[in-house]
């Protein structure tokens, strides 16, 4: 089994709750989203999304990680992670949800900022012309001025 996944994503989090709680220790990949990792031909291969994370297993790509989890539970039955009440089920399953249709979309924008940070901060201006840290273009005056 192997896991490809960045410490930083909110979905490889969740993954890996689920990998402890089963006591499962695959081999894992720390991808640098920053460097792109997620975009090399070998990844798509195995994510063609180019996101993480992504769980092999038997030799097959599992994607998406409310996907994995749910195949974790049923592939790796012990210790069970799922409730044996149809409504607690029901209940577990709505609680499954609050990280991607809650924290997930609100990490987004954070995740994706802190993702493009270094060409951000390469154009991001205070107002005067000038790259944040940089000096203001002559002629315009900066802000504290």
């Amino acid at each position: 089994m192997e896991f490809y996944h960045n410490n930083m994503s909110v979905c490889s989090q969740k993954v890996r709750l689920v990998l402890h709680e089963k006591r499962l220790a695959p081999v894992e990949h720390h991808l640098n989203l920053r460097a792109g990792d997620q975009t090399r031909p070998e990844y798509l291969k195995l994510n063609s999304k180019g996101v993480v994370p992504t769980l092999v297993d038997r030799g097959q790509s599992i994607v998406e990680s409310t996907v994995i989890c749910e195949y974790l539970e049923d592939a790796y039955p012990d210790p069970p992670l799922r409730p044996n009440d149809p409504l607690a089920r029901a209940a577990m399953r709505i609680w499954t949800l609050l990280p991607d249709t809650g924290l997930h979309v609100a990490c987004g924008v954070t995740s994706f900022a802190i993702r493009l940070s270094p060409s951000v901060s390469r154009t991001a201006s205070r107002g005067d012309g000038a790259p944040v840290g940089g000096k203001a273009r002559p002629g315009v005056a900066s802000p504290s001025e």
